[in-house]
């Protein structure tokens, strides 16, 4: 109809090159609906990284981005506060207690917050589970901790697009879940896209609305996570023989059954 604007992100033709070798090669998603959180998968090495860091503007790229329909040049997104990159290893020690940190962040983009900024500070802190580490400096906190105050930092930003890479990677089992609920119920609330690479198929296939299979700089699969993480692309993408089964409570999960021999990927 008329007048409606497509709510969402589309990925078109996207390819990256370093030098003569091509690490991306013709990435198109279709639409990825705002309020959703898609999880990126694949084996090591096969362009998870690279796909974030080209999306986010750090890397050049060939190929379209179209936010609700429309195109995102190469690294406005970033500039206008559109879009939020968080990498996998983050900055080290800085001078700044965690609440001066994400009021920088809050300031960053944009006018800012203004008068609500330290409001909206506490209040995503509280969120969070760190309101206790308001004061600390960042330096004293462990690997997990900063993965969760540079979180903060990001969403404090209001994205429309957040990029998430391993976010979970420095955390222990409780905080992995309670990190994804809040991503999950953040990403609803606030009605914008996350893109999240995980390692854990368990995780996307109950945390995740959609999921991207990579594989070796292609999109193998992209769709709902019961329809991508099947025994057949386990076994094609990651050289595994497996099982998806359903649990006592319904959920689906994957069960590593061996590694398959070279000959047989």
């Amino acid at each position: 109809m008329q007048g409606l604007t497509v709510q969402g992100l589309t990925v078109e033709a996207l390819s990256v090159h370093y030098g003569r070798q091509r690490v991306l090669d013709n990435i198109s998603t279709g639409l990825l609906p705002r309020g959703e959180v898609i999880v990126l998968l694949g084996p090591n090495g096969c362009g998870k990284s690279t796909l974030l860091k080209a999306m986010a503007g750090l890397l050049p790229r060939q190929g379209r981005m179209l936010l609700d329909g429309r195109e995102l040049g190469r690294g406005r997104g970033q500039a206008e506060g559109k879009l939020v990159y968080l990498p996998q290893n983050l900055p080290g020690d800085v001078r700044l207690r965690v609440d001066e940190s994400v009021m920088v962040a809050a300031n960053a983009l944009r006018s800012g917050l203004g008068d609500d900024s330290r409001s909206a500070v506490e209040q995503l802190l509280h969120r969070l589970g760190i309101s206790q580490l308001a004061h600390r400096q960042l330096g004293e906190l462990s690997g997990g901790q900063k993965q969760i105050v540079a979180l903060a930092q990001a969403l404090i930003r209001e994205p429309d697009i957040l990029l998430l890479d391993e976010p979970l990677s420095a955390l222990d089992l409780r905080r992995q879940f309670e990190v994804m609920r809040l991503i999950q119920t953040e990403t609803r609330q606030r009605n914008m896209l996350t893109l999240i690479v995980l390692h854990d198929l368990n995780i996307a296939l109950k945390h995740g609305d959609r999921t991207l299979l990579l594989n070796q700089g292609r999109l193998q699969g992209c769709g709902l996570p019961a329809e991508v993480i099947t025994p057949a692309q386990l076994a094609r993408v990651f050289g595994v023989s497996a099982r998806v089964e359903h649990c006592s409570h319904g959920r689906l999960n994957v069960l590593i059954d061996a590694a398959l021999p070279a000959g047989k990927l």
